[in-house]
Formats: structure tokens, C-alpha cells, sequence
């Protein structure tokens, strides 16, 4: 699965790779899609998708979407940004509550699960990440201890950003309130990625980005071209520490590794170590025209 993510590349960066000079506001005008390109430029985003290291269910997360009229052969369509809720809400639910427990759609079940068939078909999206997180299950052999989970923060090897592959829906409430979410789709896990966690999030290669944004059913052979990827050196997981749990946790030493975190807590104890030396060394050391009374001078000689 996909529970924690992280995007610290500022909104100007994440249009740049993706080629995107817009962002999208909800709205109503645009043929089901509910999504209005808005005229503020990339460098106008709402300061809560400022950087972050933990991003979780239930919180706003920056997408790719196509936006125009629901057409596929539309020319006018434009890949735009926008704000997504983590958790996705499907369009014929009484509430929004659904949503805490729809964060994923398996790659094998998305075309026809009910929750996310519509939302498949005809709004298909990419999310933006630096990197996400997997959790390593341990069991204790013999030891009746309770199993503990190992945290990795996983990341391209260059350091450039992921594209993670996305449904949206848009839900209607009472009064007319409208909420966009979103699920992150997942799949099997492959090399060596599998030995941390049976599955990870679909990772879209550049050339299959606009297919997947284009509105329009995608058949089995299409969806299985499009998602064809080889993970070998694209990936890198490093064990990082278990402050990533809590999701109130932020900053970027959750997704320094753990071997660095241990080198550099090491180097500043060394330097503690040394000036505790000297200081002690400094009030403990005689003069050697020493001034001190003459008992005390017997009891040092």
C-alpha cells in the first residue's frame, strides 16, 4: 500500500516537470469534471501545500489533472494543478467518511470495483512526490513480543520526482458543497522494493502521462502498456526512523537515513566529549607557580 508520502519540490519545480503554467480551483462549469482552470499562476498555491515530509490521509495533496470538457478528443483539454483530498469520496455516498478508507485502488480490481470504476474511467490523475514510505514487518521468532514495523522512505536514485498514478471524484453534498479526493493506485512491488512490502504505489514512466490524464475508458492491454515499468536502479529505499509514525511529524530528518542520522548523532557526541575534556582539563590542572595555601599544597605534594 501507500499510507505516507512526501513532496518537498516547491509548486514552481513540479510545474516545471510537468510542463504546467496553471492551477485548478473547483468549480462547476466544466462538464462533470467539477474542475475550473483558474487564472492564478503557479506561484500562487495555498500555503498548506507548502514542503512536507509527511503527508497523510485526510490532508490536501497537490495533483496533475486534465482539465476542459469531458471529451477525450477535446483539443482544448490542458493539463493543469490542483488540490486533492488524500482519501477518495465516491460521487453516490451518503458521506464523506468513505474517504479514510479508500486512500488506495489496486491496479487489478480499479477498472471495476465500484468505488473506483467511474473515477477510472474519466478522471484518472498523477500525484506529485519526492518519495513514500513502506513499513517492513518484523515478527520476533519465539519471543510472544508484539511484531514492529520498520519504516523506509523510498526515492528515486537522481532525485527527481515521482509520478504516482491517480483517481479523483467529485462528491456533492448538502447545500451544494463539493469535495475533490483522490487514491493513489497501487500494484505488486518488484525487486527490491518486495522484500520491504508486498506492494507500492503505480509509478507512470513520462511517456505514458498524458494517456493516463486524457478522460476515456482504458482497456486491460492499454492499462497494462501504460503502467509497464522497470523499477531495477529507478528506486532507492533507505531505512529511515521511526518518527515518520506519527503524522504530526514533519521536517526533512524524517527522510534522512537512519546510518546518517547514527553518524551524525555520533559526531556531535564526539564533539561534546572533547569539550567536556578540555573544560575539565582546564579547571582541574594546577598553575605551575601555584598560589594555593600551604595545606593545600602539602596535601598535593
Amino acid at each position: 500500500m501507500c499510507g505516507r508520502f512526501a513532496l518537498y519540490a516547491s509548486v514552481a519545480e513540479v510545474a516545471s516537470c510537468f510542463g504546467i503554467n496553471r492551477t485548478a480551483s473547483p468549480g462547476t462549469g466544466v462538464g462533470a469534471s467539477g474542475i475550473d482552470q483558474s487564472d492564478a499562476g503557479i506561484d500562487q498555491q495555498p500555503a498548506r501545500l507548502r514542503p512536507r515530509w509527511n503527508i497523510a490521509p485526510s490532508q490536501g495533496v497537490l495533483a496533475v489533472v486534465s482539465c476542459g470538457t469531458d471529451s477525450v478528443r477535446d483539443d482544448t483539454r490542458v493539463a493543469v494543478l490542483t488540490e486533492l483530498q488524500w482519501g477518495l469520496v465516491p460521487a453516490w455516498a451518503k458521506d464523506p467518511s468513505s474517504g479514510s478508507k479508500l486512500i488506495n485502488a489496486r491496479v487489478e480490481t480499479v477498472a471495476t470495483k465500484p468505488s473506483f470504476r467511474s473515477a477510472f474511467d474519466r478522471r484518472r490523475c498523477i500525484i506529485p512526490a519526492n518519495g513514500f514510505y513502506e513499513w517492513r514487518r518484523r515478527t520476533p521468532a519465539a519471543t510472544g513480543a508484539e511484531a514492529r514495523s520498520t519504516p523506509y522512505f523510498v526515492h528515486r536514485t537522481d532525485g527527481g520526482l515521482l509520478a504516482l498514478a491517480g483517481v479523483w471524484e467529485r462528491w456533492s453534498g448538502p447545500g451544494g458543497a463539493s469535495l475533490l479526493t483522490c487514491a493513489i493506485i497501487t500494484t505488486r512491488a518488484d525487486g527490491m522494493l518486495s522484500q520491504i512490502h508486498e506492494r507500492m504505489p503505480v509509478i507512470l514512466p513520462k511517456g505514458a502521462w498524458q494517456r493516463w490524464l486524457d478522460p476515456g475508458p482504458i482497456d486491460a492491454l492499454q492499462l497494462n502498456d501504460l503502467l509497464a515499468q522497470n523499477q531495477d536502479g529507478l528506486l532507492m529505499p533507505e531505512r529511515v526512523s521511526s518518527e515518520v509514525n506519527d503524522p504530526r511529524h514533519d521536517g526533512p530528518a524524517l527522510i534522512e537515513a537512519l546510518g546518517d542520522q547514527q553518524k551524525s548523532r555520533e559526531r556531535t557526541s564526539a564533539a561534546s566529549s572533547k569539550e567536556s575534556i578540555r573544560s575539565a582539563t582546564m579547571f582541574t590542572t594546577p598553575p605551575a607557580d601555584s598560589t594555593l595555601p600551604r595545606t593545600t599544597r602539602a596535601v598535593a605534594d
